[in-house]
């Protein structure tokens, strides 16, 4: 009876830790499409870890993500797929301008919620 209840504690916690980190890095995304439909890039480059800083600058950030807008406008929804092999999240992104397909995009997020590594793909 012991193990069942430590059984069922050790569930309910790694449960509870799952839906937690989700639920954190879900915020991350979002402001991120919230930076991104604003055109914010101050606030798109908070999100990003140290590392990723220092690897690139707010002017790449602005420029990569002024031609994305330009292109296809802002994101209108945002689809949750699940993790890749590699720990991207994937989701499929609908956007503003009607001829512009759907994208996926891909967000690679280290513990502390932060962006590590993101990209958009053509479907």
């Amino acid at each position: 009876m012991k193990k069942i209840i430590l059984i069922l504690a050790f569930l309910s916690l790694t449960i509870g830790f799952a839906q937690n980190k989700n639920t954190t890095d879900a915020k991350t995304v979002k402001a991120y499409t919230q930076a991104f439909n604003e055109q914010n890039f101050e606030s798109i480059l908070n999100l990003y870890s140290e590392t990723s800083k220092k690897a690139t600058s707010l002017n790449r950030i602005k420029s990569y993500n002024e031609r994305l807008f330009n292109t296809t406008g802002k994101i209108n929804t945002i689809k949750y797929l699940g993790k890749d092999a590699n720990e991207y999240q994937m989701y499929e992104v609908s956007l503003e301008k009607s001829k512009a397909d759907a994208l996926n995009l891909h967000i690679k997020l280290n513990a502390k919620h932060e962006i590590e590594d993101i990209s958009f793909n053509k479907k």
